[in-house]
Order: structure tokens, then sequence, then C-alpha cells
């Protein structure tokens, strides 16, 4: 089985010991294995029910491999066949294609079968060593795609239900949490200050967040079932990590979200040590944890990758802002002054409008790539000065 060639998910189908165990864990069985081989901390290191050893495999092929496997275990022990299962996730992705963080349109037909179920699942697990290398940002991108086996639960188990908002408001909710367990360090450096903000103004360009101001309480009362509360616990934890040391303020937290969320505290307890316990045992397959100080080495290498993206497609991106006057207008005014709440959305909506016309900008159409939105904001009027000569706000 080769997961980089066409036809991997019919050939993956027909290892009946794999399928056998995929529909035989029910949620409780099943999380903890994801957890295990590193899929719900972004970091694949092994296929969840490690049945391939004998293949030699790429972690972009890991991560497909278990993202599918993820997909299946959620329709089958929902509906309690594996009938129709390609057709109703690629329905399901359909659905989200209609927002603009969602996949390039031309992945769909009216043929829902195997292929397109493949090429989606390529678009979703995001490693271009050109684009990206494999540290803290594929991480967080690649940790969040567990949002779409939770959203896929949802829409089968709901009728008629928004994909769309849901996913967006679970983002929300990780993205409020990360914030304020960030916020709790005593000791802040001066790494953990810029992500912080970078994930403040993140929010602020969620029109869904603006527009509806909750409190922190009320954002984590939008989860209602066990796996979201112990998939945010384990983002949670997985945040704490950064610099291997638990302060007693950060333990504190992670205690009081964990019974807030009316999980037990040995659960609580197992959620930290896995975590610590899963990058410890890989370090050596997970090179970017050489790096003394992952928070560092995520905002350099996000804010690297972002110049970079916008110098490899400077001319697509002048055409593209040349025929956007208002846009221009806008980002040249957010260099000097801080956006009001309507034009921070029209900023958003124009510029992942412009990212789905440029491939290699998918990134910030993908789970996570919202995070990074401010640094494209950031950089383009900086590294793109002659698409704003006549617009400047002096």
């Amino acid at each position: 089985m080769n997961p980089s060639a066409s036809g991997w998910i019919h050939k993956y189908l027909t290892y009946k010991d794999e399928i056998n165990m995929l529909k035989n864990d029910d949620d409780s069985l099943f999380y903890p294995k994801l957890k295990l081989c590193g899929f719900i901390y972004g970091s694949s290191v092994f296929c969840v029910n490690d049945n391939f050893e004998d293949l030699i495999l790429t972690t972009e092929e890991i991560t497909k491999i278990n993202l599918f496997a993820a997909l299946y275990n959620v329709y089958y022990t929902t509906r309690k066949t594996d009938e129709h299962f390609i057709t109703t996730c690629v329905a399901f992705y359909e659905q989200l294609k209609k927002e603009s963080f969602s996949l390039l349109p031309d992945f769909f037909s009216d043929k829902k079968n195997e292929s397109q179920l493949e090429k989606i699942i390529a678009k979703r697990v995001l490693f271009d060593s050109n684009i990206i290398t494999k540290n803290f940002s594929s991480v967080l991108t690649n940790a969040l795609l567990y949002i779409d086996v939770l959203a896929f639960k949802k829409y089968l188990e709901v009728e008629n239900h928004d994909s769309v908002l849901y996913v967006k408001e679970l983002e929300t909710v990780i993205e409020n949490v990360v914030i304020a367990t960030i916020s709790t360090k005593k000791e802040k450096s001066t790494y953990d200050k810029q992500l912080l903000k970078l994930f403040e103004a993140s929010l602020r360009y969620h029109e869904h967040y603006v527009n509806r101001k909750l409190t922190y309480e009320e954002h984590l009362d939008f989860l209602t079932n066990d796996l979201e509360k112990r998939y945010l616990l384990d983002m949670t934890c997985m945040t704490v990590w950064d610099d291997k040391n638990l302060e007693i303020a950060e333990i504190d937290y992670i205690k009081n979200l964990g019974n807030y969320l009316n999980i037990s505290n040995e659960e609580i307890n197992k959620s930290i040590l896995t975590v610590y316990d899963f990058f410890d045992t890989n370090k050596e397959d997970l090179k970017y944890l050489n790096n003394p100080n992952p928070v560092k080495n995520f905002y350099d290498n996000s804010s690297t990758m972002v110049k970079n993206l916008i110098t490899r497609n400077s001319k697509r991106l002048l055409l593209e802002l040349s025929q956007s006057k208002e846009l221009v207008v806008l980002l040249s005014k957010s260099t000097s002054k801080e956006l009001n709440t309507e034009e921070k959305q029209k900023v958003k909506e124009q510029l992942l409008d412009i990212c789905k016309t440029i491939p290699s900008l998918a990134i910030f159409l993908l789970p996570g790539g919202s995070v990074l939105l401010p640094l494209l904001i950031k950089f383009i009027p900086k590294l793109l000065p002659s698409a704003f000569d006549d617009n400047r706000i002096r």
C-alpha cells in the first residue's frame, strides 16, 4: 500500500484485520490510540493500529492513514455499518468546501468515490517541504485535523447539522483556551508574548467571535460530548508542554479546566503525563523538538514561512491586489492604526478569496491556518510595498 499513489484507500479497505479493529473500537478505546500514535498531537509517528510495520511510510503518509482510519471509525461506530461511508465522507467535506477555509473546489465532482476522498485527505494533511518544514507550525495545523473527525461525527448524528459553523466555533474555543493557557505563565518569554498576540489577533478576525461576546465559560459550554472535552484538555496540555516544565499556575489552570469539563482528576493527570511521555519517547523522530524553545521555534518558523510564501508568490499577489483597491487601502491603514470590526472582516474575507486563487497559499484555508492570518496581514505591506505606494496612510 502506497498512500502517496492513487488507489491506496481501496487497498487499505482490503486489510480485514485493520478494518475489524476499527469497527470494534468505541470512542473510549480508539481515542487513546490516536493519542498514542501522535495523531491528536499533530505528530503521527506510527499508524493508529500499528498494523503496517513492514511498510516504509513518511510522516505525511502515516498521517493520511490515521485521518482516514479516524473518519472510518467514527462512521462505523455511529452508523453500525460502513455502507455509503465514502460517499458520505466526501459529501461532508463538500459542505465544508462552501466556506473559505476549506478545500479547493476542483476536488469535487458528481462522483463521490475513493479517488475524491484521497485528494481531499492529501490536501487536509499539510506536509510540503517547499512551503513549510516539519516544525511546530505544521504540528499546530495537523493537531487541528481531529476537528474534522469531531465535525464528521456531528454531521452523522444531527440532521441538517451546520458543519461550517461547528468547525468555526470549535476553533474559537480552542484558541480562547490556548490564550488563557499561555496567560497563566508567570514568567512569559518574549516569544510567549508574541504567540499570545498572534492568537489574540487571529481571534479578532473571527467574525462570529467579535459578533458574539461570550465569556470564557460560555465558550467551554459549547462542548457537549466527552470526545470534544478530552480533545480540548489534550490541546491544553500540549500548549503548556513547550518548555517541558509545568508551573504551579499552569497545573492549577489545567485542573480547573478539567474540573469544569467534568473530567476526573485521574483523567486530567493522565492527559498531562501522556503528552509528556509521547514527546519524550519520540524526541528522536520529531526533529523540531531539538530546539530548546519550541514556542520560539514556532513563531520564527511561522514568520519565515509566511514571508517566503509572500515573496514566492509576489507576482500573483501583486496582480490580485491591483484588482482589490479596498483591500489595499485597508492593509495600508492596518500598518498605522487598529482596524474596526467591519474592516477586519473585510480584510479576512478578501485575503482568503485571494488565497483560494493561489494554490501555494492553501495553508491559510486549512484547519489552524487562521492562526497565521495576522502574519499574512502584517507582512504583505512590508514585502510588497509597490502595491501600497498610492494608498499608504501617512
